[in-house]
């Protein structure tokens, strides 16, 4: 088994909590853009599931599972970019 690089590990939970909140800036309107309630990323954490009902229509837990899957593929991938820079 290979050995997980705690340090790119992190810096990916960062990175991927940092596009989540432009993402938020983007969506949000421009009332709440740069505050707190438009910065957060938990907004794009909750609408990877919306997304999902409003285009493919199965049961709730099979879309919230889904989307648990593809944000933790996207740390994943976004761990093993890191990881590939870092020891270059």
């Amino acid at each position: 088994m290979k050995n997980i690089d705690k340090t790119s590990l992190i810096i990916s939970l960062v990175a991927l909590v940092a596009a989540f909140s432009i993402i938020s800036i983007i969506a949000s309107p421009t009332e709440v853009r740069f505050s707190w309630q438009g910065i957060t990323p938990w907004n794009t954490v909750r609408a990877v599931p919306l997304m999902f009902k409003r285009f493919i229509d199965i049961d709730n837990r099979i879309i919230y599972t889904i989307s648990v899957l593809l944000i933790a593929y996207l740390w994943w991938r976004m761990y093993a970019l890191i990881k590939k820079i870092k020891n270059n």
